[in-house]
């Protein structure tokens, strides 16, 4: 497990050969958008970038992001398939950060209704 901006960050690649240069991509599209929303150093973020079908191609480049938050019940969970492996990480990006959004802003709404 591994340590950026407070949080813990796990990336595996199963069935698909991995470099610096994907983790690092990883890093800057997915653990950036959390930190963006919860910094906090008990959140942890599982991400799981698989070739499902091997080398038959087809729309088998899938990821799997798992966000677990500190006080909230349940964790944010994406999958995301595509031809290129990079498209799997931007399309499930953006999609998680739509999902971030939308937490943190119930967390806020929630705190502000419970000050009054």
């Amino acid at each position: 497990m591994e340590c950026v901006n407070n949080l813990r960050y796990n990336i595996r690649f199963k069935k698909i050969s991995s470099s610096e240069k994907d983790k690092s991509y990883i890093e800057e599209k997915i653990v950036s958008k959390v930190a963006k929303y919860f910094d906090d150093p008990s959140t942890v973020i599982d991400i799981t970038l698989e070739d499902i079908n091997g080398p038959k191609g087809g729309i088998d480049k899938q990821i799997n992001i798992v966000v677990d938050i500190k006080g909230e019940s349940k964790p944010i969970k994406i999958t995301q398939k595509d031809v290129y492996v990079k498209e799997s990480i931007d399309k499930a990006a953006e999609r998680l950060e739509k999902v971030l959004r939308r937490q943190k802003d119930k967390i806020v709404k929630s705190i502000k209704n419970n000050k009054k």
